[in-house]
């Protein structure tokens, strides 16, 4: 069964990525993104030419490191919503590292990432340091 891996929020709609656990252990990614929240600001004529652009779901990889292309260039920005548990350290290392985002959107993907309150304060401090 696929199983969200990370999620992400914004103002028009959301990116998601799925990861399903292969029987050897591995896991295997698909992305979907999904804009369809747009469709309640624009017209009829507007919705008709959008509709397909609005929501797509990509290949299935078996690559990690091919994972940021399936979520976006930007995703870190948006507003964190779901980390699964067994990927936290990995998403962790692809949002601390990048220094476009605020403290406050860091701290939103410590809490995602680490729930336990002082390993999310001590993750936040060596970003800091």
């Amino acid at each position: 069964m696929w199983e969200v891996i990370v999620k992400v929020a914004g103002e028009g709609g959301g990116n998601c990525l799925y990861g399903l656990k292969l029987l050897n252990g591995s896991w295997v990614y698909s992305a979907s993104r999904d804009e369809r929240i747009l469709a309640e600001v624009l017209d009829e004529v507007e919705w008709a030419g959008l509709m397909d652009s609005l929501y797509s779901r990509s290949n299935i990889i078996r690559d990690w490191s091919h994972v940021a292309t399936l979520l976006g260039r930007s995703f870190f920005l948006l507003s964190p919503r779901v980390v699964h548990s067994e990927f936290n350290e990995k998403i962790w290392a692809m949002v601390s590292v990048n220094n476009e985002i605020s403290y406050h959107r860091l701290r939103s993907w410590a809490e995602l990432c680490f729930p336990e309150k002082d390993e999310m304060e001590r993750r936040l401090l060596q970003i800091n340091n």
